[in-house]
């Protein structure tokens, strides 16, 4: 929840803008005491610090950036090719990788990450391998609603009746479809997902059949427990591994190809306003990590259920 230094700031803001629009800051105030006497346990939506919304209400939101560092298509980039440089150093530093691997800071969000991974290794009609949207994927796994299943031939994985993926149907639908790419992750599933698992599934697939397949793992909703280091089944060390182990199989051409994939095809502007608050955001993150060892300390963790008193995150 909101700290007394994060209220000030929002009434700072406020009152900034009902110099404006006095209609606009009580819409503003409404929205904030929603926030605050309302749980939300949405995963994409949470209390960002006053950093945060400082920075992403800073002056940067005033410039547009497309393409990439040093190759920018319009003119006045310097300095946000500072910020994004730094935002590509910060997020190699949380995650303990090092520089040899590729990070690409511009997608606005997890759906255009996705898309530009599925832009850059597959081409139309390929198919995929994934977590339907009513077994806890995302739209962009596949939902016949969604662009990514209407470009791409999804098939996907279930789970059971206890609402744990099965792992055999994983292995029985490689077999059955050769898809060209899986992808695991969630948007509304409650268990511990066993990528390890997964990516045994795979190797064991592709040693018997030779075929090339693609693994990304849309870690999203649970990057922060990965960064801070308390996810049961990724750490921060392996963060690479699973987070984008896919784009880097052959790491300069795949870096190239998630580059221009990137820039060209799905998020045109770096919004240097926004990857700014990174940094503070870390800061959460290791608190975060405080937190959540506290409640981890008081359960007693077994496979991947929960057994005694676990509140949740």
């Amino acid at each position: 929840m909101y700290s007394k230094t994060d209220l000030n700031y929002l009434s700072s803001v406020t009152e900034t803008v009902a110099a404006s629009s006095p209609e606009v800051a009580a819409i503003i105030n409404k929205e904030l005491e929603r926030q605050r006497n309302n749980v939300c346990l949405i995963a994409s939506e949470n209390f960002t610090s006053a950093a945060v919304m400082a920075a992403t209400g800073s002056c940067l939101t005033n410039k547009y950036s497309e393409g990439m560092v040093g190759k920018r298509y319009y003119s006045g980039c310097s300095v946000v090719d500072e910020m994004e440089l730094f935002c590509r150093e910060k997020w190699l530093e949380v995650f303990g990788v090092s520089e040899t691997y590729h990070v690409n800071v511009q997608p606005h969000s997890g759906s255009q990450a996705n898309f530009t991974a599925y832009t850059a290794f597959l081409t139309k009609g390929d198919t995929v391998l994934s977590m339907s949207l009513a077994n806890g994927g995302h739209l962009t796994h596949g939902s016949p609603v969604n662009n990514s299943g209407k470009l791409y031939n999804f098939v996907h994985y279930e789970v059971d009746e206890e609402g744990f993926i099965q792992y055999e149907d994983i292995a029985a639908k490689l077999r059955e479809h050769n898809p060209k790419l899986v992808v695991a992750g969630a948007s509304s599933y409650s268990r511990i997902i066993d990528f390890a698992r997964i990516r045994s599934i795979i190797d064991e697939y592709t040693a018997e059949t030779g075929n090339t397949v693609f693994f990304m793992a849309d870690i999203a909703h649970i990057a922060g427990l990965v960064v801070a280091g308390v996810h049961p089944t990724v750490d921060a060390s392996n963060a690479k591994y699973f987070a984008f182990r896919v784009k880097v199989e052959a790491l300069t051409e795949a870096a190239k190809l998630t580059t221009s994939m990137v820039s060209l095809y799905n998020s045109s502007g770096f919004e240097g306003q926004t990857h700014l608050a990174f940094k503070d955001a870390i800061l959460v993150d290791y608190k975060t990590r405080e937190v959540v060892e506290n409640k981890w300390a008081s359960s007693k963790f077994t496979g991947m259920q929960f057994e005694g008193e676990f509140d949740g995150w």
